[in-house]
């Protein structure tokens, strides 16, 4: 399968099987993104690099965002893991399906995204302590994000996810908005939606089955709040995946 995108002449997208790339991306003068892959693939995770241009015309001439804080923050982030925000918007890039009119501000629009949601991270983690959390209470909140992300499909309650970070429901929600930027059912709703778009690609989907999964007892209240959220409807998503296929 070979795929042609017009895209962002600075930045370079690869997906990754494993160890071994099984698919590769590069960008051309021409302002394509070239995508090849054999037959049968199925992306596993999601890489991202970006090339000095983006640095040079838009970061610094654009938003005045310093290179050397940006390196700060990515060298720091090289000592733990990618913060939570961080890694659902490159979730988001991974499984998205922008038409070729909008792929170019589509990606653009994400990579700053991830940019601010790094710069967040990095110069939040002194605030911390102003505002009575500790890098412990961080870390507990992050055990119940990768807890939430195995469990998607079931009853989630507050009561529950606070008790696996040893919070109190006030202080775990509390905690848990400071660090990710949105609220708990929020962000559950967020997982189960990136998960309905994921399982929308797979071969000869069941919207009312994937309803289902995602812990929605009616298609009708799946397919809305789908809607509502990524903007267009579950059968819209998978046309657009088939046509594009």
């Amino acid at each position: 399968m070979d795929i042609l995108w017009p895209q962002p002449e600075y930045l370079q997208i690869s997906y990754f099987k494993e160890k071994t790339p099984y698919l590769s991306g590069h960008i051309g003068h021409n302002e394509t993104y070239h995508q090849s892959c054999p037959p049968g693939f199925r992306r596993h995770c999601f890489g991202l690099s970006i090339l000095p241009g983006f640095y040079e015309d838009i970061l610094y001439s654009r938003y005045h965002i310093s290179p050397g804080l940006l390196s700060e923050a990515i060298l720091e982030l090289g000592k733990g893991s990618m913060p939570i925000e961080g890694a659902m918007i490159l979730k988001q890039m991974s499984v998205a399906l922008p038409s070729s009119e909008y792929v170019v501000p589509f990606y653009e629009a994400k990579t700053l995204e991830l940019i601010v949601s790094i710069l967040k991270w990095y110069t939040k983690k002194d605030c911390y302590a102003s505002k009575g959390f500790s890098p412990k209470d961080e870390e507990r909140i992050n055990e119940t994000i990768w807890f939430i992300k195995d469990h998607y499909s079931k009853l989630l309650e507050l009561s529950a996810l606070a008790k696996i970070a040893s919070m109190s429901i006030s202080k775990f929600t509390s905690v848990f908005k400071v660090i990710t930027g949105v609220t708990v059912l929020e962000y559950i709703q967020n997982i189960r939606l990136e998960k309905a778009k994921e399982l929308l690609t797979e071969p000869s989907p069941c919207i009312k089955s994937i309803a289902s999964v995602v812990d929605y007892k009616h298609q009708a209240s799946f397919s809305a709040i789908f809607k509502k959220e990524i903007g267009v409807s579950p059968t819209e998503y998978l046309r657009e995946f088939s046509r594009i296929k």
